[in-house]
């Protein structure tokens, strides 16, 4: 093995020691000068508001075999700088995260399902039934008065589970179960439908329809609640959904009988329209 000796390393930011920055301690920060990443300004983003890319007096330390006498070499002298931004750069936006259920025309990055989510199914013949007529149902619902579509249905695949359960690949076709999202706006808050495709299960159960105006993290709670329905056994656990959600509700699927006679499909169409109409006016805004 080779052995090196005179070893010299130089870093760009190591600055002479100054006892006015000594001064105000060991745990203050400074923004760089220079946004090295500029890729990770994550600001606008709900929650990561901050820059992440913060400066501290804390060095690091790495092992290396084979190598002798090595040196660290000295770099520029430091100028006092303000705390915070320099003074000849532009003044950083401020935070635009959302709080609470997106707001109409906010400006952060609203809930989207589709957000890393690449288990969306787009080729026809891989979509449910059951989700034509979820599809129509949403199609009747936003032609009521202060209902408005902000995402037309669409159809995605249930996560693997994190634990044993295997329900969601116990299924009719081909894959994991799949579940229904679309978007509609009322009194200026954008609420999510769900709905699991149980009758694609190959012991189909009942469901219902989930009205979910999340909590701040969108993303993040609607992420927790269908990968925990995926570990539940394709199954909705309210309290686990109402944790995570300013206003929750659910629809009942209509009877497929009614007053002794079976529904045809169109009957059963109109009492869900009318159904979930009904619910969607016991919205209220959280304060």
């Amino acid at each position: 093995m080779e052995n090196f000796s005179g070893i010299e390393f130089y870093h760009p930011k190591n600055k002479e020691k100054n006892s006015k920055r000594e001064a105000r301690g060991a745990k203050s920060g400074n923004v760089p000068v220079n946004d090295i990443e500029p890729d990770l300004d994550l600001g606008a983003i709900p929650g990561l508001g901050r820059r992440l890319d913060i400066q501290r007096k804390k060095g690091f330390s790495f092992n290396v075999s084979g190598i002798q006498n090595v040196n660290l070499s000295k770099g520029h002298n430091a100028k006092i700088a303000a705390k915070g931004s320099p003074s000849d750069d532009p003044e950083p936006p401020k935070e635009t995260a959302s709080v609470g259920i997106p707001e109409k025309d906010g400006d952060a990055q609203e809930f989207n399902p589709a957000i890393n989510q690449d288990d969306e199914i787009t080729e026809t013949v891989d979509l449910p039934k059951k989700f034509s007529l979820f599809a129509e149902v949403i199609d009747e619902v936003v032609k009521s008065d202060g209902v408005k579509l902000v995402q037309e249905a669409k159809c995605y695949r249930f996560p693997a589970p994190t634990n044993n359960s295997k329900v969601v690949y116990q299924t009719e076709y081909e894959g994991r179960l799949k579940y229904f999202v679309a978007i509609l706006e009322l009194k200026g808050c954008q609420l999510v439908l769900v709905e699991a495709d149980t009758n694609g299960l190959k012991k189909p159960k009942g469901g219902s329809t989930l009205i979910l105006g999340l909590k701040e993290d969108a993303q993040v709670n609607f992420n927790e609640i269908i990968q925990y329905a995926s570990d539940q056994g394709a199954s909705w656990r309210h309290g686990f959904i109402g944790e995570r959600c300013d206003f929750f509700d659910t629809c009942r699927h209509p009877f497929q009988k009614d007053k002794g006679k079976i529904r045809t499909d169109l009957e059963y169409k109109e009492k869900w329209v009318v159904d979930l109409r009904e619910k969607l006016r016991g919205f209220r805004k959280a304060a």
